[in-house]
């Protein structure tokens, strides 16, 4: 009698090492994905990191580009303030130019005044002499008229005597004291023309009778 194969027991077998497959195959399944997923977590922080990189790159362009413009704003307001002063200059060298002409003109024509009055001393003399009676009215008539007018004002006449007799002595001081201040203008004249050693008048003596600053007109190097 032929021995039986029991083959359930081979199917037994079957079974287990299937059942073992499977499981080796899911493990395998499970360390892809693992390590799929890692892969994936390292790239994601690599590409991460270069965003980063990349936007403190941009960042620090940005304000490169932004130092510059501030240079460049600079840069225009300097170039517009000179060529403004460029401007101004402009203007005053030819106010300078006119007035120059201007005194050029004034100065020929009152040269030949003077030769007409017989020259430059002749004219000094005249002119101190208007001087001198200009400064003469001006503290005898001029005090004196409003002397005048205080003592024959009503106001005046209705004060008590002692108060009319003070201001009569004030006013006496005062007339002294006017009288004393042109004496000394008077001497001042006559001492400027003793001592006036040109023969001719000069720019800076017109620009002194004009009261304009020579200096400003006629600058010196």
């Amino acid at each position: 009698m032929k021995n039986e194969i029991n083959t359930t027991d081979f199917e037994g077998d079957s079974e287990i090492t299937l059942v073992h497959d499977n499981d080796s195959v899911c493990v395998n399944q499970r360390q892809v994905i693992k390590h799929s997923f890692s892969e994936g977590q390292e790239n994601g922080r690599l590409l991460l990191k270069e965003i980063r990189a990349l936007e403190n790159q941009l960042d620090r362009e940005i304000r490169e580009l932004a130092k510059k413009e501030v240079t460049l704003t600079r840069a225009v307001k300097v170039l517009q303030t000179y060529e403004t002063e460029l401007g101004t200059v402009e203007l005053i060298n030819k106010w300078r130019s006119v007035c120059q002409c201007g005194m050029s003109y004034l100065m020929n024509a009152i040269l030949v005044k003077i030769d007409r009055m017989g020259g430059y001393e002749e004219f000094k003399r005249k002119e101190i002499e208007a001087k001198k009676r200009q400064v003469e009215y001006q503290y005898d008539d001029g005090i004196q008229q409003q002397m005048d007018e205080i003592l024959d004002s009503p106001d005046f006449f209705h004060l008590p005597v002692e108060e009319k007799n003070e201001i009569r002595e004030m006013m006496d001081e005062k007339a002294k004291e006017a009288e004393d201040m042109k004496q000394k203008q008077l001497e001042k004249y006559e001492k400027e023309l003793k001592e006036n050693g040109s023969n001719e008048m000069t720019l800076q003596e017109l620009a002194s009778k004009l009261k304009v600053d020579y200096d400003m007109l006629y600058l010196q190097n």
